[in-house]
């Protein structure tokens, strides 16, 4: 089962409070910002109260929102206890909002009186799902005062003093009209889930790591594409959010097409509790968005588009049937290349430091730490599920590579391309390592309706 870290489908209304200003720390026209891009998610550091955390860039909530710390220790002042809901299947979840803190965004921006909600819930935590650390959300706030740019391919946000700097850059790019409510970017789009299509208003939402999310109950003679497959497709403040996926028969973005993309229908429990924007039929997400150079624009009302080297990339899928986490770090015995003085002999070194000769030298084992991961869960009817893989087996190769040595992104890429490859993989189940094989298989082809 894919899973999608959609924290931004998180739907609710926090108390009204003035948050401060983001300013520029350094005397220059324009700000430059990297960020990591993890399972189709962008990470920048950010400090808060001196604290360095790595936070998610979100534009699909409004607020800054912590979530978890990690090994830090963080101090607040003037907190008061709140409760919100969203999408999700529980009641919602507790939380603090602090007010005054200061927050820093990649050394370049900050704002000395900013407003953070702290979740409470120690079990709202998506690092295993991501692979690195994830300790908050950075939300539409950031946006809301200055043009700020989103290179997809170098993986850098650039901020602009005001509008006027971008004036000669935007010529080249398509400007979507932006409508904003409760500080988030709407958008008109063309939805297509079979031949026919609808106007849909979309929100642009960089917190979804999937390209499109529609809520079935906001479509009229709602129709779900066959085949499609059960999803479980993240979290919510009001718990896990469960659903459909399927490809749609076209989408369309300005004057950008996209064939057969995939589409992700979270069920009507996960819905119920959420408070949607009158007329929001769903949102745009990362795996479409990726596809262009995007500058955000709040005071123009407006996001400009322009496509990258991304735009023709396939909507990939898992075609494995394999919910993969990591799992912490775990010691694991390494080969390291060693320079030993001619004098000294093999018979002299220690049992406890084996070497081996080599032409350039020789090869001694040390410990070193390396990623662990594990599976979730296992899709039914899937490739995987008929080799025989269960919740629980501990990856430890895929096609000879060790996955100690790959991140949960190559995992899951690796998982997710050239339908009908081989997957020769080695996997430890009650302290045994067991081969397994199986071909790739999209679950999702498009089939055109009778």
């Amino acid at each position: 089962m894919r899973y999608l870290i959609v924290i931004l489908f998180l739907c609710y209304v926090f108390p009204i409070h003035a948050q401060g200003h983001f300013e520029f720390i350094k005397d220059e026209e324009k700000a430059v910002i990297p960020f990591q891009f993890v399972r189709n998610l962008a990470l920048v550091p950010i400090k808060i109260n001196g604290v360095d955390l790595i936070f998610l860039v979100d534009t699909g909530v409004k607020e800054t929102i912590l979530f978890s710390l990690e090994d830090n220790t963080l101090s607040f002042k003037n907190t008061k206890k709140l409760k919100f809901n969203g999408l999700g299947e529980n009641e919602g979840i507790e939380a603090i909002q602090a007010t005054g803190n200061t927050v820093e965004v990649g050394g370049e921006l900050i704002d000395t009186a900013h407003t953070v909600y702290v979740i409470l819930n120690s079990d709202f935590n998506f690092s295993a799902y991501v692979g690195v650390p994830i300790n908050g959300i950075l939300g539409s706030h950031f946006f809301k005062d200055y043009p700020i740019e989103v290179d997809f391919v170098k993986h850098k946000l650039t901020v602009y003093r005001d509008s006027e700097q971008i004036e000669r850059k935007v010529r080249k790019y398509e400007r979507l009209d932006i409508e904003l409510e409760n500080s988030r970017p709407y958008i008109d789009t063309w939805l297509s889930l079979q031949q026919e299509g609808i106007k849909a208003k979309m929100l642009v939402d960089m917190g979804n790591s999937d390209a499109i999310m529609v809520f079935p109950s906001r479509v009229r003679d709602f129709r779900l594409n066959e085949p499609n497959i059960e999803e479980f497709i993240g979290r919510g403040f009001s718990g896990d959010i469960h659903g459909r996926m399927s490809r749609i028969h076209q989408f369309e973005m300005g004057k950008f097409k996209f064939i057969t993309p995939t589409s992700s229908f979270p069920d009507s429990i996960a819905v119920r509790s959420a408070k949607l924007v009158k007329d929001r039929v769903g949102s745009v997400g990362n795996e479409l968005l990726m596809r262009f150079n995007i500058i955000f624009d709040y005071t123009s009302q407006a996001i400009y588009i322009r496509k990258n080297k991304f735009y023709n990339k396939p909507f990939l899928v898992d075609m494995s049937g394999l919910d993969v986490k990591h799992d912490g770090m775990i010691w694991v015995q390494d080969w390291v290349k060693v320079n030993i003085p001619s004098e000294v002999k093999n018979d002299q070194l220690t049992s406890t430091k084996p070497v081996y000769e080599a032409s350039t030298g020789a090869l001694q084992y040390k410990f070193v730490l390396k990623p662990s991961y594990s599976i979730v869960s296992v899709r039914k009817g899937s490739p995987a599920e008929n080799a025989g893989l269960k919740k629980g087996d501990m990856l430890i190769s895929i096609n000879r590579r060790m996955t100690g040595m790959m991140s949960l992104d190559q995992i899951q890429h690796s998982l997710s391309e050239d339908e009908g490859k081989k997957i020769n993989m080695v996997i430890r189940r009650n302290d045994q390592d067991v081969k397994v094989s199986f071909r790739l298989k999209d679950p999702i082809p498009y089939i055109e309706p009778s």
